[in-house]
């Protein structure tokens, strides 16, 4: 039984299916895309928290912090979910 699992034939999960291959891709793009908002909220945290939320009446760098989170992460979800389906 072992022996099958080391066969010299085994190939990598990703060279096996293809689509392993267009969901790294797609996770590289989120995660760049992540990573460069928060860079962007980061560099204007203080021009923006000169700004008030209107009905909340807190700092809108904050705002779009907390926001940007659960937007990016849901976005990334749906793009993930779309991709392998």
């Amino acid at each position: 039984m072992l022996n099958q699992l080391f066969q010299a034939d085994w190939q990598p999960l990703a060279a096996a299916q293809p689509h392993w291959a267009r969901a790294k891709r797609l996770l590289l793009v989120m995660l760049g895309a992540w990573m460069t908002y928060f860079l962007l909220v980061s560099a204007f945290v203080h021009s923006l928290n000169k700004i008030a939320v209107p009905l909340l009446g807190i700092p809108l760098g904050l705002f779009l912090a907390a926001q940007g989170t659960a937007i990016l992460f849901a976005i990334t979800l749906f793009r993930l979910a779309k991709d392998r389906g």
